[in-house]
């Protein structure tokens, strides 16, 4: 079984079959990972999603994918993160988010920042 795979993510198309195989779908940034070789559908709507098994699999190929591509207009020129290193770091602990609508009762939910 390979640890990460790429594919193109539109609307939807990395990140729920992703959820969906109980894997780990990354969508950057756009412009994050040069899109120079893929088919467009919708162009500014195209990203290059990441399908991996842990999260330090989906840094690693982040860190190697990511950067300026001279070939990409939309690619971004900004330096990139040290990503392998961000996904080692642990999480920060969860804050408590309150949702309050006319339409329904008072709820709590964990959000994970």
């Amino acid at each position: 079984m390979c640890h990460a795979a790429i594919g193109s993510q539109t609307i939807g198309s990395t990140i729920r079959p992703s959820a969906y195989c109980g894997i780990v779908g990354l969508k950057p940034a756009y412009g994050r990972i040069s899109r120079y070789g893929m088919v467009p559908l919708a162009p500014s709507l195209d990203h290059v999603g990441i399908f991996a098994c842990s999260v330090s699999d989906a840094a690693a190929m982040l860190s190697a994918m990511a950067g300026a591509d001279l070939r990409d207009r939309a690619s971004l020129t900004s330096a990139t993160e040290d990503y392998i290193h961000a996904a080692a770091r642990p999480a920060r602990r969860d804050r408590k988010a309150r949702r309050t609508s006319p339409a329904s009762p008072p709820a709590t939910m964990a959000v994970a920042v």
